[in-house]
């Protein structure tokens, strides 16, 4: 069976109730209309047309129910539906006398949907009773629409009336005891004080409550009362650590508290992304401390710049710095790790090796030479341009011999060299009579490339 809403009564038809009302003028319920779209209770009110409308049938009965209800009735059948559909929404259409016809009350189904089956050869009926509660209903003037014909329901109806009435053993024709020839008090029937509680028939207007469920509707909270410990059910947006921002849709009046408390979570976890874009670097000195200080502040700075102080690109680096380390110069950095060992005559200039500049610059050339112990005549050492090595490109040193101990020769040399591959010899000589052994240790330093 179809779970419907109550009947909402639109904002149209609370204005068309209070225009009746001032002008006592008749109000007229018209149609019953049907549609598959599906609305949220909280959209009733506002509602001025319906979605989807599948079918619609004029009132076909209307009656007046505990003074101040309407109950309006029609039923639906499938023999012009070419395609089934859901009951999702019952709309009620009214109108006063003078006036344009406008969707009066809407209820929405909640759950287990009817469903109009398409007409293939069996005729399908479904029968809505639509109960409508007017306040001032003892001012309201109801008509009908005359169109209306008898129905199934109304068959059904008169049915379960006569029914009812056969099975009445009230006397409700009232009939005397005198009239059926039987004696005064004949048969009394004396009607007892009580009655158990499960002889009553329940329905939507007279229901039994437990003691449990008063308990539960004492415990509700009031409408000023404190809330501290309610546990609110809800889907949160929050993350703690967010990748990214998300947009968070406005609140509203009158939205549900799961809808509130997600947007507020959601909220919270772009907080949380801000923060950690924002950093934790204290910039209390720069703009009084504040973002927008900070960045006045540092944009201050760069319109202050000029080319006496002025920001390098990071190519313009590179090649600084390639300048000042030569990189690719294919030279030795620091003192080589081998020495190179030879035996060198009396009065003759002896070549110990050779350097290769790969690169044109300026560079720092150490040499540092031991010659074998002997205390006659002196040691040199020089830097030469030669391949023979005669000619003094460096200075020279020249010391005295040690008798005692190994003779050391250190030589410093600033080259400039102004072609790639250049050619840079170390040579040394000795007086002393006889030939001695000599050891070599190179080193160079790139200062900058040209």
């Amino acid at each position: 069976m179809a779970n419907f809403s109550k009947l909402i009564i639109t904002e149209q038809g609370k204005k068309l109730l209070q225009d009746s009302f001032l002008s006592r003028e008749a109000i007229l319920y018209t149609q019953i209309g049907v549609a598959d779209h599906s609305y949220e209770e909280e959209e009733l009110e506002a509602l001025k047309e319906l979605q989807h409308i599948r079918q619609i049938q004029a009132v076909r009965k209307i009656e007046r129910e505990n003074g101040d209800t309407v109950v309006l009735d029609t039923v639906f059948d499938n023999k012009n539906v070419q395609e089934g559909y859901f009951f999702r929404t019952i709309g009620l259409y009214a109108k006063s006398e003078g006036q344009e016809e406008l969707l009066f009350a809407v209820a929405a189904e909640r759950s287990n949907a009817s469903y109009m089956p398409e007409h293939t050869g069996i005729t399908t009926s479904i029968q809505v009773k639509l109960r409508v509660k007017l306040d001032n209903g003892e001012t309201i003037h109801i008509t009908v629409d005359p169109a209306g014909t008898a129905t199934i329901g109304d068959v059904m109806d008169v049915r379960s009336w006569l029914e009812t009435h056969i099975g009445d053993r009230d006397n409700p024709h009232h009939v005397t005891p005198e009239q059926l020839g039987v004696e005064p008090e004949a048969n009394h029937y004396v009607h007892p004080a009580a009655h158990p509680a499960d002889m009553v028939t329940q329905d939507e207007n007279h229901r039994f409550v437990t003691d449990e469920q008063k308990q539960v509707w004492d415990g509700k909270m009031e409408k000023n009362g404190d809330s501290a410990e309610n546990t609110a059910v809800y889907t949160s947006g929050d993350g703690t650590n967010p990748a990214g921002w998300t947009d968070v849709a406005v609140m509203a009046s009158g939205e549900k508290h799961k809808i509130f408390l997600n947007k507020l979570s959601t909220m919270a976890k772009n907080v949380r992304w801000l923060y950690k874009m924002l950093g934790t670097t204290n910039i209390a000195s720069i703009g009084g401390g504040t973002l927008t200080g900070a960045i006045s502040s540092l944009n201050t700075g760069l319109d202050s710049h000029t080319h006496d102080n002025r920001y390098y690109t990071e190519a313009e680096i590179n090649s600084k710095i390639n300048l000042l380390t030569c990189s690719g110069a294919s030279v030795n950095v620091g003192y080589t790790t081998d020495g190179v060992t030879k035996s060198v005559a009396n009065n003759t200039r002896t070549v110990m090796t050779t350097i290769t500049i790969a690169k044109p610059g300026y560079y720092i050339l150490t040499a540092d030479t031991n010659f074998s112990k002997n205390g006659t005549g002196f040691r040199l050492g020089t830097f030469s341009s030669t391949a023979d090595g005669t000619s003094n490109t460096g200075t020279g040193v020249n010391v005295p011999a040690n008798s005692s101990n190994m003779t050391t020769i250190q030589n410093v040399y600033l080259l400039k060299t102004a072609a790639a591959n250049s050619k840079i010899y170390f040579a040394v000589q000795q007086t002393s009579g006889g030939a001695l052994n000599a050891s070599t240790w190179i080193g160079v330093m790139p200062i900058r490339c040209t």
